[in-house]
């Protein structure tokens, strides 16, 4: 009887023991929710990139083929004016 006690109880051990592995150990449950977290940030930053490279490469179609829009970037930015125009500046 006392040697089967103790087979139970060693059994149990061992199980609390595969359990905390799985559960604490090197790629773990708990590792694996880090990296799954650290997974959905990176994949929402790819879409914020993603999107901020569609609008740069609308912006750059819209450079290579608008020259009104690069007039008015030159206009705004770079303080250009056509001839004969005349810049008043107000002082507040």
């Amino acid at each position: 009887m006392r040697g089967r006690s103790f087979l139970v109880v060693f059994g149990i051990f061992l199980l609390v023991l595969i359990a905390s592995d799985i559960v604490f150990g090197h790629l773990g449950l708990r590792e694996y929710v880090t990296l799954k977290r650290r997974h959905d940030a990176l994949i929402a930053k790819r879409m914020l990139l993603e999107k901020e490279v569609r609008g740069l490469e609308a912006e750059v179609e819209r450079l290579k083929s608008d020259m009104s829009y690069i007039e008015e970037i030159a206009r705004r930015e770079l303080g250009f004016v056509k001839e004969r125009e005349k810049i008043i500046i107000i002082d507040e």
